[in-house]
């Protein structure tokens, strides 16, 4: 399966985060679709999860096996992406989850040109590279940003006995903007989370809403609608709900 994550700019693990919950394998597409084809395309595993895709495929392996972060070796027991994401937050320090999200993020795309028939030749040079760029376009960044900027701050635990909420929410690639959360208690353990996507439509839906509203808080009342989003505008000939729950 492959998923694309935008080469333009390195990845965000935010970014990489909402992609791995909203589960782009073949294995979880299948438990949604009927008789989907689970199978790695790469390697022929039974089951393509998003945990082999991004870990255990040989392809997977022979990247990560061409840096200095090795995630085997801090769990065998991971169930999925997320876990060995909060446990790489804990392990490693803010410049080595970069390179980590980095890595992940040059796999999807080793694999994404492998299914495309441009694989590469060697893969073990790929986090190397994944890695330089990063560290390239953080040292740009760093250097282009005013004097007066702060760094972003680290997340500390709320006091004994409470728990807390982030959330943010950002554009996930060709699926459209996600959101999501999660809930840590006082020690950093992850007590709930979860993540939502709006595709294009739903956007265009919003843009529109947001446009009528605006329209009739200036008294225009006689107003014609017109958008590049055919499925929008059909829905809105036919009166249908257009799913955007309690935004509507």
């Amino acid at each position: 399966m492959a998923v694309h994550l935008g080469p333009r700019s390195p990845p965000t693990d935010k970014a990489l985060h909402l992609a791995s919950l909203q589960g782009p394998s073949c294995g979880n597409i299948a438990m949604r679709i009927p008789g989907f084809n689970m199978q790695c395309t790469i390697c022929g595993h039974p089951e393509e999860t998003d945990l082999h895709a991004l870990f255990e495929c040989p392809l997977s392996t022979s990247i990560w096996e061409g840096s200095e972060l090795r995630p085997e070796s801090w769990s065998s027991r991971f169930r999925c992406p997320l876990d060995c994401f909060l446990e790489a937050k804990k392990k490693l320090s803010q410049e080595e989850v970069g390179d980590f999200v980095a890595i992940l993020w040059e796999i999807w795309n080793a694999r994404n040109r492998f299914i495309f028939k441009t694989p590469d030749r060697n893969f073990g040079v790929l986090s190397k590279r994944a890695i330089s760029f990063v560290r390239s376009y953080r040292e740009s960044v760093e250097h282009d940003r005013p004097k007066g900027d702060s760094a972003p701050s680290l997340w500390q635990p709320p006091a004994s006995g409470t728990y807390k909420l982030n959330f943010d929410g950002g554009c996930v690639g060709e699926r459209g903007w996600g959101w999501g959360f999660v809930i840590r208690n006082s020690n950093g353990d992850v007590v709930m989370s979860g993540v939502q996507f709006a595709g294009p439509e739903i956007e265009e839906a919003r843009a529109c809403i947001f446009g009528l509203k605006q329209a009739t808080t200036a008294g225009i009342n006689s107003l014609v609608i017109e958008g590049d989003c055919l499925a929008l505008i059909q829905k809105l000939r036919n009166k249908q709900d257009l799913g955007l729950g309690d935004s509507r």
